[in-house]
């Protein structure tokens, strides 16, 4: 159409061959010249200001974050795709007419503008999602890396220095001395938030990445290498693995990786030492009166010395609670295992009434037996030393004979002194003549010719003389009890006589082994000499 319409403006005239060849080289002449101002004029308009576009947005980019960056350069892609479009669609139409002149088919034109546009875009995609506008952090004068926004890395030194001062425990600031930088760089360069952290605790140099071994949630040492710990660890466990069903550590002992001060770092050599160390825990308990204070502390796997020692306020440590002392190893082994073994069962006492024997007598019926069971268990041990035991189950095996004791209900007589005077001698050890002898009675002296009393009702079994006695008389009291009365100077009563508690039987004297006037007096349980003072009322 747009050539017809040119024909018709053309002057109805046949030109010959030279004067056509002449036309054509001015119209290729007006072409190119076209073209050339067109070119120059797209330029101008598009080109240019897409430019200075792009370079008003890199500066303004730069004081704003990263997030604001993306939108205006994402804006910018956009506003430059629609603008080329646009340009080119005008462009077109101006090179369709062109293209007519020159015969060239309008559809192999709009499929490479087609194909300029799909690769234009596909740049700026490309572009765009792999690249963007970084922060380069400057610390000293030396790169660091790249960061989305300086408040970002702001907020990750005040971070940081709050939890370097949490594990150091004391007061600490990092104040790095920075200086920023915006660049176009790679995305995957841009550090997040946790590897910021990362590369600014790697630039304290009090702080380190440790193995750490904590004990009932105290620190106690931490190790660089990794996993020296916690073998260390396994090795002293499985020491005790064969003797024993389970084994494992009393408390809390874990093994973590994590920062830490460097100053609790400590070598193989000095880690070995440290867990085979013992803890010295300072404990009490109380000394009984009058107890043996070096076998109380024998018990407690000390000497008396340290114990003076630990204790040296006091001058007599009877009667105190003590400070004592005990070694626990830092690491305590946990252990346990299954047990099957032996308990003695111990027999039990029972007392049965006999009324044919007074209340301070008794006898046994039968004598007892021990029994034992057979016990099953889960005994636990803290470093070989059993700390608890879970029955499982027991099982009687023998069983315990009881122990049977009759028990006397009648009331027992009661004695009276035979005689009133004063006691110059009591039952027990004493020296006489030149020897240390036992004295079987007491001795109440007096006037030669007071009178002596019987103790209690009984019968006469001897009046007469004894040797080392001189005169004396024998009663007999039920149950196995008699008394004796000594040194008489006159006994009143014979053999079979019945006699009643206070009845006259003998007169004071100073017969037999005697060095003065007295009455010796004793009570005897199946003829065998008991304290007097344990039955007189």
């Amino acid at each position: 159409m747009a050539q017809g319409v040119l024909e018709r403006k053309q002057p109805q005239m046949m030109l010959n061959p030279a004067a056509r060849s002449v036309v054509d080289a001015l119209n290729a002449g007006r072409y190119q010249a076209w073209a050339r101002a067109k070119t120059l004029a797209f330029n101008r308009s598009v080109i240019t200001p897409v430019l200075a576009l792009w370079a008003w947005l890199k500066l303004a980019a730069e004081p704003v974050s990263y997030k604001i960056w993306r939108f205006f350069a994402a804006a910018a892609g956009i506003a430059a795709i629609g603008a080329g479009h646009a340009a080119l669609c005008v462009s077109g139409a101006v090179f369709s007419a062109g293209a007519l002149a020159r015969n060239i088919h309008i559809g192999t034109f709009r499929r490479l503008r087609s194909a300029l546009l799909l690769a234009g875009f596909s740049v700026a995609v490309f572009i765009y999602g792999f690249y963007g506008m970084g922060l380069e952090v400057f610390v000293d004068g030396e790169s660091v890396g790249y960061v989305n926004s300086q408040e970002q890395f702001e907020r990750a030194v005040a971070a940081v220095s709050a939890q370097a001062a949490d594990i150091l425990e004391v007061p600490f600031t990092l104040s790095p001395n920075t200086t920023y930088k915006y660049s176009l760089v790679s995305r995957g360069k841009v550090f997040n938030r946790r590897e910021v952290e990362n590369m600014l605790f790697g630039r304290i140099p009090e702080l380190k990445v440790l193995d750490i071994l904590t004990i009932n949630g105290e620190v106690v040492v931490g190790v660089s290498q990794r996993g020296v710990i916690a073998g260390r660890l396994e090795s002293i466990l499985s020491e005790w693995a064969p003797d024993y069903d389970t084994v494992g550590f009393a408390g809390d002992v874990s093994v973590t990786r994590q920062l830490a001060s460097a100053a609790i770092e400590m070598d193989m050599s000095g880690l070995d030492g440290l867990l085979n160390a013992e803890l010295t825990h300072a404990v009490t308990a109380f000394a009984e009166e009058g107890i043996d204070i070096e076998l109380f502390a024998n018990g407690y796997g000390m000497s008396a010395e340290r114990l003076f020692e630990l204790n040296s306020e006091y001058e007599d440590l009877s009667g105190q609670e003590l400070v004592i002392s005990r070694e626990t190893p830092m690491l305590q082994v946990l252990a346990t295992r299954k047990e099957v073994y032996t308990e003695q069962v111990y027999f039990e006492t029972e007392y049965v009434d006999d009324p044919n024997m007074y209340t301070t007598s008794t006898r046994v019926v039968t004598e007892g037996e021990d029994g034992y069971n057979t016990v099953t268990a889960n005994i636990s041990y803290i470093n070989g030393r059993e700390s608890d035991r879970e029955i499982l189950d027991v099982e009687n095996t023998l069983a315990p004979v009881t122990r049977v004791i009759a028990q006397g209900t009648l009331t027992p007589p009661t004695f009276i002194r035979p005689f009133w005077g004063r006691v110059t001698s009591t039952f027990g050890m004493r020296r006489l003549f030149g020897r240390t002898a036992m004295h079987t009675g007491i001795d109440f002296a007096g006037p030669i010719g007071s009178p002596v009393v019987s103790s209690s009702d009984g019968v006469v079994t001897f009046a007469g003389t004894k040797t080392g006695y001189g005169l004396c008389v024998i009663i007999k009291h039920p149950n196995g009890l008699s008394t004796l009365y000594g040194h008489n100077s006159r006994n009143l009563v014979k053999a079979g006589d019945s006699v009643k508690q206070g009845d006259l039987i003998a007169r004071v004297g100073n017969t037999g082994r005697s060095t003065g006037p007295h009455v010796h007096f004793e009570i005897r349980v199946n003829d065998k000499p008991v304290n007097p003072f344990n039955y007189i009322r």
